[in-house]
């Protein structure tokens, strides 16, 4: 990729909220770094340090806006341990963090657009449930459900850690963000 696609794609995230300036500034320094020392053969030197995967910070305690965006997604999963803690988490760190990270709200949009609609899919299935011969298709359709509550948050966390929003299928679109179209 060539460096001015890189700074293009940095000034994107940067713009979206996804990065402080701080962030912003020192993935600047170190792409310009990184390709000044960039030689003759297109060799960059060393392969990055282990610090700056996709999870550095998560064991410092420094999370980036993209981090904290995917721990939103993936705080949904906390309802399997315990119950009622994944429709609450996710609202409880958008809150904590919206003012810092304008960028999040996007994410939590997202979110909360899974929590409700999850939450009326199980409300239409116990419906269902109540006829006899819905018994079969609510069971299925439980399942289903299951399954994707616990797939779309870890997708949707894997894509906001690689700095894109990642809208669930299947989910009712309630909440969404001033700068979409």
């Amino acid at each position: 990729m060539a460096l001015t696609d890189e700074l293009e794609s940095l000034s994107k995230l940067y713009e979206q909220g996804m990065l402080t300036p701080e962030e912003y500034q020192q993935a600047k320094a170190k792409l310009l770094r990184e390709h000044s020392s960039t030689g003759a053969n297109g060799d960059s030197g060393p392969p990055p340090a282990a610090q700056d995967g996709p999870f550095a910070g998560f064991g410092r305690g420094d999370l980036s806006p993209r981090q904290w965006a995917a721990l939103l997604h993936w705080s949904m999963l906390a309802g399997i341990v315990l119950p009622l803690a994944g429709l609450v988490a996710p609202i409880i760190i958008w809150q904590i963090k919206r003012e810092r990270l304008p960028g999040l709200d996007t994410h939590a949009y997202v979110v909360l657009n899974w929590i409700l609609s999850l939450l009326i899919y199980s409300a239409g299935l116990g419906l269902i449930a109540l006829t006899m011969v819905g018994i079969p298709i609510a069971l299925i359709g439980g399942l289903a459900l299951t399954v994707l509550a616990i797939v779309f948050p870890i997708i949707g966390g894997i894509r906001a850690n690689e700095g894109t929003v990642w809208p669930y299928p299947l989910s009712i679109p309630f909440f969404q963000h001033a700068d979409r179209t």
